[in-house]
């Protein structure tokens, strides 16, 4: 028993001793891992530190591709709208040549029409009629007489001719004999 004690010691004292080392690795190992941590830890650092650096620079680029691009845009639709608006302007200008001859045409068809009223309008003239040797015959108040019965007999007359005026007194109407009314 005492070999037994003897021995159970010796594996005691090297299990013992195997623990403190074991206990001094770990000790090792996790400083050597803190170590590695902070050193982790620092690149992170530093690659955090360039990349908000190189932010507004890449954002600025990002922008600056956009800002192209709606440069570009923009020059289209300036050239797309110069050539509609060109485009509008031929249409416009070529319907002005067809409509030119076309109005031109309808104020000369209405010019002799209008004329052609004038004239119809200057031979029914009342001092035509008379030009023509014919008279108009007024009251004194100036209404024109148009039935025997608005001059009775005495009723002061006045005859417009070609060359002048006539003061007449009616002598009363007649019957007509065919003529015409």
């Amino acid at each position: 028993t005492e070999h037994l004690e003897e021995t159970l010691r010796g594996v005691l004292s090297r299990a013992e001793s195997r623990l403190v080392e074991a206990r001094r690795g770990e000790g090792e190992r996790a400083r050597r891992l803190a170590r590695a941590a902070e050193t982790l830890l620092a690149g992170a650092k530093t690659d955090l530190t360039r990349l908000s650096q190189a932010l507004p620079r890449a954002v600025g680029t990002a922008l600056g591709g956009q800002r192209q691009y709606l440069l570009q845009v923009q020059g289209r639709l300036r050239r797309s709208a110069r050539r509609e608006l060109d485009e509008a302007w031929e249409r416009v200008t070529k319907a002005a040549q067809l409509t030119r001859p076309r109005a031109l045409a309808l104020l000369l068809r209405e010019k002799e029409r209008l004329e052609a009223r004038e004239n119809r309008l200057h031979a029914l003239d009342p001092r035509r009629v008379v030009e023509r040797g014919f008279a108009i015959l007024r009251l004194r108040e100036g209404k024109v007489v148009t039935d025997p019965a608005q001059a009775p007999p005495g009723t002061r007359l006045r005859a417009e001719i070609k060359r002048g005026v006539l003061k007449l007194l009616s002598e009363g109407g007649e019957e007509s004999h065919g003529t015409r009314d």
